[in-house]
């Protein structure tokens, strides 16, 4: 039987925790032509709630199935690549909505429907409490029901979305008045959102454990894709040849990175799990939303502290994606640029031909940025290390990474 294809889509929001397709994916030979029904499954988000009305759900306004022109959505990308024929389109996102309700809306799916996207699982990490949220365990055997009954429906592709970065919205909103009063006020996922503004190591450290569990949900979702779409060889896991899922807005970019490697685990960065991390520290564990680049740093402190003009000097850097990172320990392929008061400084590492510059921007009172971006070639030359490019052309677009957090 001819399975079904299953996609992981790298970039489902603006606020992202990206997946990436499974590295075995392969090129079909023939393309899959622009669909004549879809449907969407999900939660509030799909459902465009509380975007034009409070507490208001306006279909819509969807990212999927939405007809509004502010929107650019799935559906009306996909009507404008054929204009001579409609879409039949529907809706069964449900308002807080989790994994395991999944199956259900899965289950109202029009036999032999073309396309049907699924955004599900912000609710599964965005609970009242972090003890509420959903067990990794219990995400992967609902998901994988639930993608079982859609490959039962007779489903021709169906997109899974990346579950959104809420721990990006804690980022953006935490400095709102407004907004705390509001995620107070409704409790809104509380698992994240509890006082917002504290700076207690419980409160960071529950934050952290909660972006790790929405990661986790995303590295589940590509990996049930994958073992439903691709059951034995992988054969039929696959791209069709002139046909792209949706151009949906993107985060980070990792396809540069991750289209020379794959696979693996952090242990390919020499994380260590029980190092805390400080971004003032002599060791600096950096990793991509979707978990699959990593960038692991060691750094000598050359100057006199950390408030003002330390002197930092590169001692090794680990870098790249899993299943393909290079460990670059000779000083002639490292340099370090530290700026004034050191609120941008710049690492370089050069290793098999390509260069990879790691920026670390201090971006208010302490609140650090770091940027990944890798070139195709470059001349060895830390003399000239600088925050400046030397006209090589990068492999793809600047990776935002993150604090690794055990």
């Amino acid at each position: 039987m001819r399975a079904r294809r299953f996609w992981a889509v790298l970039g489902s929001l603006a606020l992202v925790a990206g997946v990436a397709a499974p590295s075995s994916a392969v090129t079909a030979t023939t393309p899959l032509p622009v669909p004549t029904s879809m449907a969407a499954l999900g939660d509030s988000i799909t459902i465009a709630y509380d975007i034009k009305s409070l507490l208001k759900a306006d279909p819509t306004y969807s990212w999927s199935t939405g007809t509004q022109a502010a929107v650019t959505s799935v559906y009306a990308r996909l009507e404008a690549r054929d204009t001579t024929s409609s879409i039949k389109r529907d809706n069964y996102a449900v308002s807080g909505a989790r994994i395991g309700d999944l199956a259900s809306q899965g289950a109202t799916v029009t036999q032999g429907t073309d396309l049907v996207t699924i955004l599900m699982g912000a609710n599964d990490a965005c609970t009242k409490t972090e003890a509420e949220m959903t067990p990794v365990a219990d995400f992967r055997t609902r998901a994988d029901s639930a993608l079982t009954v859609l490959a039962g429906k007779g489903v021709k592709q169906v997109v899974v979305a990346s579950i959104p970065d809420v721990y990006k919205l804690w980022q953006v909103g935490k400095g709102s008045s407004s907004a705390r009063f509001v995620w107070g006020l409704y409790g809104i996922c509380q698992s994240m959102l509890k006082s917002p503004t504290s700076k207690l190591k419980a409160d960071v450290d529950r934050r952290d454990r909660v972006r790790a569990r929405v990661v986790a949900f995303n590295r589940v979702l590509a990996e049930e894709c994958a073992a439903i779409a691709c059951p034995d060889t992988g054969d039929e896991c696959s791209t069709p040849s002139g046909y792209e899922p949706p151009d949906l807005p993107t985060g980070d970019d990792t396809s540069a990175l991750v289209a020379h490697g794959g696979g693996g685990d952090l242990a390919d960065c020499g994380f260590d799990t029980g190092l805390a991390f400080d971004p003032w520290g002599g060791t600096l564990q950096l990793q991509s939303l979707d978990g699959n680049v990593c960038a692991r740093l060691e750094r000598g402190n050359e100057g006199a502290g950390e408030l003002a003009n330390v002197e930092w000097s590169l001692l090794e850097m680990r870098v790249g994606p899993l299943g393909g990172v290079s460990l670059v320990d000779d000083p002639e392929d490292l340099c370090w640029y530290s700026s004034h008061h050191n609120l941008f400084d710049w690492a370089h590492a050069w290793t098999g031909g390509a260069r990879y510059d790691l920026s670390l921007e201090d971006e208010h009172a302490g609140e650090w940025s770091y940027s990944l971006i890798p070139y195709g070639q470059g001349p060895v030359d830390p003399a000239a290390c600088s925050p400046t490019t030397d006209g090589s052309a990068p492999i793809g677009e600047a990776i935002t990474l993150y604090p690794y957090a055990p």
